[in-house]
């Protein structure tokens, strides 16, 4: 019998989502962290992939960057286009 799980494997998009929206929202990890009520380094270990995220956390990190969930499973954001956060302020501020 195979077991269930309520966690969500090392899943590349879900990751690259949230980091994309938590940087365009203007979220650090660390507010994120203490938002949910974890340290920083479990937080960091959810977004890199050595933790597996359950679904009640997407949930919770869905509602903090005010987004439904289904858009962090199915929005497509590769490595390359998440922002790197200081680039993504300094050109912001340009465009303002």
């Amino acid at each position: 019998m195979e077991k269930s799980s309520n966690t969500l494997s090392s899943n590349k998009i879900v990751r690259n989502n949230i980091k994309y929206y938590r940087i365009i929202k203007g979220f650090t990890q660390e507010k994120i962290s203490d938002l949910l009520g974890i340290n920083e380094k479990s937080y960091s270990n959810l977004e890199t992939g050595r933790y597996n995220i359950s679904l009640d956390r997407l949930d919770d990190i869905s509602r903090i960057l005010e987004l439904e969930p289904y858009i962090l499973l199915k929005e497509r954001h590769t490595e390359d286009e998440v922002p790197n956060r200081l680039d993504f302020y300094i050109n912001k501020t340009k465009d303002e």
